[in-house]
């Protein structure tokens, strides 16, 4: 088949205003259809939805990664006969046992890139900082999953962000 003889036949047929397309050739209307339906565009849109559901997905593991490294850190300093420099991390320990379970979220559930990252720092950062909210707020609680010495501790520095009903 030689191209330069199907194409002139095609600028033929245009020519005579006859621009339907044969067998095999996509023409520009259904180039558009497509483009709209399964373009760019359409992609952006749909990510756009899904990347912002995953972004507060995101966010909420990065706190509770925060509180599963609090509690394992505070848990295993309660175990006696461990090395000496493992009661001397106290806020780094429950960073660094952070820093594994982040790492994990984001190997097996694919929490990385497009912002992602920031956003389970994010909720890191939120814990770690609204501890003392959470622990004011809720303290039978912090209480049970803590010693009660801790969750009053805590509340107590937290006792100017307690929520009441009247406001």
């Amino acid at each position: 088949m030689d191209q330069r003889a199907v194409f002139t036949e095609r600028l033929k047929r245009i020519d005579k205003g006859r621009q339907i397309e044969p067998e095999g050739v996509i023409g520009r209307k259904a180039q558009k259809k497509m483009a709209r339906k399964y373009g760019l565009a359409a992609q952006r849109k749909r990510e756009g939805t899904r990347n912002l559901f995953v972004m507060i997905i995101a966010v909420v593991a990065g706190g509770a990664a925060m509180l599963a490294a609090r509690l394992a850190y505070f848990h295993l300093s309660q175990i006696e006969g461990l090395p000496e420099g493992f009661y001397d991390l106290q806020g780094r320990g429950s960073a660094l046992i952070a820093a594994v379970i982040l790492g994990f979220l984001m190997a097996f559930f694919g929490l990385h890139g497009k912002g992602r990252v920031p956003a389970l720092l994010l909720g890191c950062a939120v814990m770690h900082f609204g501890e003392a909210a959470v622990a004011a707020n809720a303290t039978e609680l912090w209480a049970s999953l803590f010693s009660p010495d801790y969750a009053s501790a805590m509340a107590a520095k937290g006792a100017d962000y307690v929520l009441t009903p009247t406001g």
